[in-house]
């Protein structure tokens, strides 16, 4: 996982499974990223009800800036780059999807 690669369904379902059952979990969670498959997306329906959405805005540094550099244009909140945002993982991600 800290390679940047992504890990199978299985173990997505399995973690986020066990996650919900713990206390911590008890008065809520958010998911980042999840669902991103089919088999993620069947979880989520048949094991959580949906109290809200994130906006599902995503910004480019080139085809879609924010009007204000490093700031949400709605928010204001700041944006952030995923570690795995990177030339290298990418280029590693269309290789294993190329394979």
């Amino acid at each position: 996982m800290e390679s940047g690669a992504l890990v199978t369904d299985e173990i997505v379902v399995g973690i986020i499974k066990d996650a919900i059952k713990s206390f911590e979990c008890c008065r809520g969670f958010i998911l980042d990223d999840f669902p991103r498959t089919v088999p993620d997306e069947k979880l989520t329906k048949e094991n959580t009800s949906v109290d809200a959405v994130a906006s599902g805005r995503s910004n480019h540094v080139k085809f879609a800036p924010s009007n204000v550099d490093g700031k949400d244009d709605i928010t204001g909140e700041l944006l952030l780059q995923r570690k795995d945002d990177n030339k290298v993982t990418l280029g590693s991600r269309l290789e294993d999807f190329h394979k």
